[in-house]
């Protein structure tokens, strides 16, 4: 009757307001539409329309955000998922895969996200929903990302990125290109990294929505940075962060401290990063990789015995409660240089067992926010507090080699510093000869990229090597040859 038409059509207006809010950036505004469509479909007793409010409600990948548990998202999804008949269909494949991914900060869903998300795969196969296929590869991808299962989630984008293209699905297409570079950062490929952000950027003009231009001016200054062009890098992601204003979601203001904490960490200017690190360890519980960072930075401005404080709280139980999730891997980088810093052998043993079987990776931090460096340079500041000599060195010449590759001088000067704080801990005969001609070499490199206070620090050390012969050290004033 009437009554009917009237919420039929009342429907309709609110999922076309909630999408077109949700395009603009006004969440809020978004799911207040979706969940008053929710309640007529309740009332209607549609399990469809419910479906498709729960997923609005959701918002897909723009009401995604990291370290945040959203209840109330969980409950719908949930009672979508029951409402919706079991046979396959794409909407179920939906709901499950956006149910997975809304589990993802939750404690101990893995196994649950896991199953969803395969289950979601699956069923969106089954039903030959093809749309519904690509949006449960997405899902899955987020779902399942962690430190464990890099080659598995590389497959997922590639999958994504093929599907998209014959679709036609720029929107998708998009996200896998996002999912293909921050997976290839950390294997250190460099030519799919640039393939990947070419791709995505022109697909961003394209769609021209302001989510997805953030996505391509802040992996635009990881890549920038990634180069050594650091103030360009900053003037990047500053003027990415200023356009996002309008964005609701939390992973903006995120992504943008994690790339202010590791710029500034290159330019020596980590005490004004120290109060935002220490507000996002306190407003992301559910995030630890925060307070590790905050650990780390409060070691590199030396405030050793806060960042004792910190490393305490983090190292409960073994480093076992910290999430192993797409987070884990930067977080255990800073967690192994705060524990050379403080000199903690027990906890460096720890340290270097959880951290070992993933040597092979670059460290990304925060969604491809910026590229960290070699785990190898974690794990030889982690041998190098055990006195494992031989097995520091090796560590740091593979940290070389894998950044290298990736053209990043920066970096590689930071492990050749390292290297050298090792040989001079060991003393052993022409080690200060050539923990010299490791920082001569890192000092060169800083001083090339203009990095005044990451020079310094190598002065410093290299008049330590020399102390016995009284040699000074270069000024800053002095021209170092650069060797690459």
């Amino acid at each position: 009757g009437g009554a009917r038409r009237d919420r039929d059509s009342r429907e309709r207006l609110l999922f076309e307001l909630g999408e077109n809010r949700w395009k603009s950036g006004d969440h809020a505004a978004a799911r207040v539409a979706f969940a008053e469509a929710a309640g007529l479909a309740r009332a209607g007793r549609s399990p469809t329309r419910l479906a498709r409010a729960a997923l609005g409600f959701g918002g897909g990948f723009r009401g995604f955000e990291v370290g945040v548990v959203e209840p109330p998202l969980i409950a719908l999804l949930e009672e979508a998922l029951q409402a919706l008949p079991p046979r396959p269909s794409g909407l179920r494949a939906r709901v499950m895969g956006r149910l997975a991914v809304a589990l993802y900060s939750v404690p101990d869903s893995l196994a649950r996200r896991e199953a969803l998300s395969r289950e979601a795969v699956a069923v969106a196969a089954r039903s030959g929903d093809q749309a519904a296929h690509l949006s449960a590869l997405y899902s899955r991808h987020w779902a399942l990302w962690g430190v464990e299962n890099l080659r598995e989630r590389h497959a997922a984008a590639q999958a994504m990125i093929e599907l998209a293209q014959r679709l036609g699905d720029r929107e998708m297409e998009l996200h896998g290109q996002r999912f293909l570079l921050i997976d290839a950062l950390e294997l250190g490929d460099l030519p799919t990294i640039d393939a990947s952000l070419a791709a995505l950027e022109e697909l961003a003009a394209l769609l021209r929505q302001p989510y997805y231009r953030w996505y391509a001016g802040y992996l635009r200054s990881m890549r920038i940075g990634l180069d050594g062009r650091f103030a360009e890098a900053r003037a990047q992601s500053e003027q990415t962060f200023a356009k996002s204003e309008g964005l609701e979601n939390r992973n903006v203001a995120q992504v943008y401290g994690a790339q202010m904490l590791w710029l500034r960490r290159e330019t020596g200017e980590l005490a004004e990063v120290e109060p935002t690190l220490r507000g996002l360890a306190e407003q992301f519980p559910a995030l630890p990789s925060w307070r590790c960072g905050w650990a780390f930075v409060l070691c590199e401005i030396e405030r050793l015995e806060q960042a004792r404080t910190q490393f305490g709280i983090l190292a409960a139980n073994d480093f076992r409660d910290i999430p192993r999730n797409a987070f884990w891997t930067v977080a255990a980088f800073c967690l192994a240089h705060t524990c050379a810093a403080l000199g903690d052998a027990r906890r460096a043993a720890v340290l270097y067992d959880l951290i070992a079987p993933f040597a092979d990776r670059i460290v990304e931090s925060s969604l491809g926010a910026a590229a960290v460096g070699s785990m190898h340079e974690a794990l030889g500041r982690l041998a190098t507090t055990l006195r494992r000599w031989p097995v520091a060195e090796r560590h740091f010449e593979s940290a070389i080699a894998a950044n290298q590759r990736l053209g990043a001088h920066h970096l590689c000067a930071h492990v050749r510093r390292h290297h050298a704080e090792m040989l001079l801990a060991r003393a052993q005969p022409r080690d200060a000869a050539r923990a010299r001609e490791l920082l001569l070499h890192a000092a060169a490199t800083y001083q090339h990229l203009g990095l005044e206070r990451q020079y310094a620090r190598c002065a410093r050390l290299i008049d330590q090597s020399l102390a016995a012969r009284r040699r000074p050290a270069p000024k800053a004033g002095d021209r170092i040859r650069l060797v690459r």
